[in-house]
């Protein structure tokens, strides 16, 4: 099952999860950890999702020459391609070693609503669940999300 997101292509539908999560993400308090706040701010997203939106259950389409070995490979290659994935190869800089001049401006408002802008509909969920489709229906509340970026880029983790 995933989120109907058919749901959200109507405007009183769209407002009544902006609300919803207005509603949830106001009770969010900033953490010291960024990926804890993350995983509040993920929440808030997904029960908002759930509660107004739902779930819509959608039968997978199978071609009459695809066999039941080669779903086996499909699922078996998905699974070995989100392991290699999730292991970061990337080495950061302690924040001192770090000069003022090296670590440049703060991410912009406008950079990330132009980022989602140009970002498309309609692809598939990262390893969050979070598709872009909800992340553009936040509203104002993509402060959250871009005080979260700023957040890590100034602290590099």
């Amino acid at each position: 099952m995933k989120l109907n997101m058919e749901k959200l292509k109507n405007e009183k539908e769209r407002r009544k999860f902006e609300a919803n999560f207005q509603e949830k993400v106001a009770t969010l308090k900033s953490t010291p950890e960024n990926s804890e706040y993350w995983n509040h701010l993920k929440s808030c997203i997904q029960t908002a999702a759930e509660e107004t939106i739902g779930y819509t259950e959608s039968e997978r389409i199978k071609k009459p020459w695809v066999t039941g070995k080669m779903l086996e490979k499909m699922e078996e290659r998905r699974k070995w391609k989100n392991i290699n994935t999730e292991e970061d190869d990337l080495t950061i800089k302690d924040k001192a070693a770090v000069s003022e001049d090296e670590k440049g401006f703060s991410i912009l408002k406008e950079e990330v609503e132009l980022a989602l802008k140009e970002m498309k509909n309609g692809k598939a969920t990262g390893v969050d669940g979070i598709t872009i489709e909800l992340v553009k229906c936040l509203g104002e509340d993509k402060k959250e999300i871009l005080s979260l970026c700023n957040e890590i880029y100034e602290q590099g983790n």
